[in-house]
């Protein structure tokens, strides 16, 4: 789920840390990602020993902004476009020096991640290409 908010606790690399701001002003309070078939997506990935799970919150720092203004303009152009958002772990070495708590995974489980979530995109699309 995308929020209409705009709340850093950490600086942007501009310097900038807005607080309670909503990202499109008269904007719907949220949208839902349109993303279909999620949970066969974690069970496809976690099938692949990488692991996964559905979150409802990116947050309100420029994960949730940029989430938020793609299903805004989707809304806005009545767009049967599907929008979903995928948070990438940070990798080892930046947790060693920036995040400590943060989760982590290599780059090379990253991409295999991404390449199966985009693959299973478009297999799908292709499905129903074709069922047309």
């Amino acid at each position: 789920m995308a929020k209409n908010l705009r709340h850093f606790v950490t600086l942007d690399k501009a310097g900038n840390a807005p607080k309670s701001e909503k990202v499109v002003p008269d904007g719907f309070v949220a949208y839902w990602s349109s993303l279909p078939e999620q949970e066969s997506l974690v069970s496809l990935l976690e099938t692949n020993n990488i692991p996964a799970r559905i979150s409802n919150d990116c947050g309100t720092h420029l994960c949730n902004q940029i989430f938020y203004s793609f299903l805004h303009w989707r809304e806005i152009h009545k767009s049967e476009m599907k929008v979903g958002f995928v948070h990438i772990p940070v990798l080892p070495e930046q947790v060693i020096k920036f995040w400590s708590e943060s989760p982590f995974m290599p780059m090379d489980m990253t991409r295999k991640a991404l390449l199966l979530i985009i693959s299973k995109q478009i297999q799908m699309v292709d499905s129903k290409v074709l069922a047309v």
